[in-house]
């Protein structure tokens, strides 16, 4: 497709989001979209040091850091994988070369790797 118009809307992106989150609340959907089973291939998922992971398996995406997982809500946007599907769909229509999609995913992954570190001091 081709992009005929557009417009800008302004979001506020929550930087407090990224190190947690309110119990019964998700983090940013790229996070869920990127984890979800079918959005990636196998040797993406490898790639980007992910395989045989779920959000389960990271602390910036369970609730209480990884304590208390149960406690999370998935809402209406259960669909990870298709909304994952619609984000590759909108970056291949503004141009994002395959490249370059995949460096943005491993700056998504690094956050997650990052929020199972522990630091003490």
């Amino acid at each position: 497709g081709r992009l005929l118009g557009a417009y800008i809307d302004t979001y506020l992106l929550e930087k407090a989001r990224i190190v947690g989150h309110t119990c019964g609340e998700q983090t940013y959907h790229i996070f869920y979209e990127l984890l979800a089973k079918g959005s990636l291939t196998e040797a993406m998922r490898k790639q980007l040091m992910i395989e045989d992971t779920t959000a389960a398996d990271f602390a910036i995406t369970t609730a209480d850091g990884g304590q208390n997982n149960s406690k999370l809500l998935h809402n209406e946007f259960s669909d990870h994988r298709k909304m994952f599907l619609e984000l590759r769909s909108a970056m291949g229509t503004l141009s994002f070369s395959q490249g370059e999609q995949m460096e943005i995913f491993q700056v998504v992954c690094a956050l997650l790797h990052l929020s199972n570190l522990t630091l003490n001091g």
